[in-house]
């Protein structure tokens, strides 16, 4: 006996499976082709911003030796001796305000003088003078363009025992541009100059 061929089995059905097959075929050839794209992008978005990130880092790494290098030149052409504390407050603070990632820039002498400039909050700035005569050190509150607002203690310090300083002190020209570490707190963008004879 002969089975009877109906017209859905012969052709309709293989010609459905043909177009459902080719249907796919063209859908996965399309997502490969997005996704090849997709990914040439991606590569490229993320080779960019890399790249980006990589100078920022960088610049950013590099701010206190830039900042030590330039005060260098300056001491090394006897202009910032010249400077009196608050002279010195106010240049450092502008300094502060330029670079904008540091949290101290300061310079330690020999002869015990020392000044630094750092962040207090976010109107005010920090500054410490000592006066190499009586060991004293004075903290003042001052505003972003360096100028003293107030004094807000007195104590007693002295850089010249410093783990920063007495590192600075062992190098040939005194220039300490390492970066600082204590036990409180890691200050990695301390910018801190120390001069000997």
């Amino acid at each position: 006996m002969k089975k009877s061929r109906s017209l859905r089995n012969e052709i309709i059905r293989p010609y459905s499976y043909l177009i459902m097959g080719l249907s796919i075929g063209l859908i996965l050839v399309l997502i490969f082709i997005n996704y090849s794209s997709s990914l040439k992008y991606i590569t490229e978005l993320e080779s960019e911003h890399s790249s980006h990130i990589k100078n920022e880092i960088v610049d950013f790494l590099d701010s206190p030796f830039k900042i030590n290098q330039q005060n260098f030149d300056l001491y090394k052409l006897d202009v910032i001796q010249n400077f009196s504390p608050s002279d010195l407050q106010v240049f450092f603070a502008n300094q502060y305000q330029q670079v904008g990632n540091l949290t101290l820039i300061g310079l330690g002498l020999e002869d015990g003088t020392y000044i630094d400039v750092s962040y207090l909050d976010g109107k005010d700035l920090y500054s410490n003078v000592r006066n190499p005569e009586t060991g004293d050190c004075k903290g003042w509150r001052i505003d972003r363009s360096g100028n003293r607002i107030s004094l807000e203690g007195t104590y007693v310090y002295d850089h010249r025992g410093r783990p920063w300083y007495l590192a600075a002190k062992k190098k040939k020209n005194w220039l300490d541009t390492t970066l600082y570490l204590s036990k409180s707190e890691i200050n990695f963008f301390d910018s801190i100059l120390s001069f000997g004879q």
